[in-house]
């Protein structure tokens, strides 16, 4: 039932499936409305544009959900105002209340992991294999910072 309206008149599978896709929509638009896509920016004084960032499916297309068992593909775009000395990245997956379920820091996934960038435009794109997640909301995270000071600091 959904305020008093059957949902599904089928097997006892697909009715849980059905409501589990009626909470998660209503948690989803909860989220949006209460707290935005766009929970937190921090920029030292816009050396750093956000473009555009999010999930890709299988296909390198952008989308909102990714499927049980699948790799998690997020992107983000960013453009740099000027030359900046050894960048650090930073990505992650935050659940709906913003617990970090999944983080990878450039330097420790890469060697070394530390970036000399010139002004320009910019994709990063990083994958996550198959985590073990449960099936939930999540929001992808995205940091850029060197030894200094973090440029952004971004929620979508």
């Amino acid at each position: 039932m959904d305020e008093g309206v059957p949902v599904n008149y089928g097997n006892v599978e697909e009715t849980i499936l059905k409501y589990h896709e009626i909470t998660r929509q209503k948690r989803l638009e909860k989220m949006k409305i209460n707290q935005g896509f766009q929970l937190a920016r921090r920029t030292s004084s816009g050396e750093i544009i956000f473009h555009d960032g999010g999930v890709l499916d299988k296909s390198g297309k952008k989308t909102n959900r990714v499927e049980f068992g699948d790799d998690i593909r997020l992107f983000f775009e960013f453009e740099l105002q000027k030359d900046i000395k050894e960048m650090i990245f930073s990505v992650g997956v935050l659940d709906e209340r913003g617990i970090i379920c999944l983080w990878q820091k450039s330097i420790d996934i890469d060697n070394p992991g530390v970036y000399n960038l010139n002004e320009g435009k910019y994709r990063l794109c990083v994958n996550f294999k198959a985590p073990n997640l449960c099936t939930e909301i999540y929001r992808p995270s995205f940091a850029i910072g060197n030894q200094s000071e973090n440029y952004l600091k971004k929620f979508i």
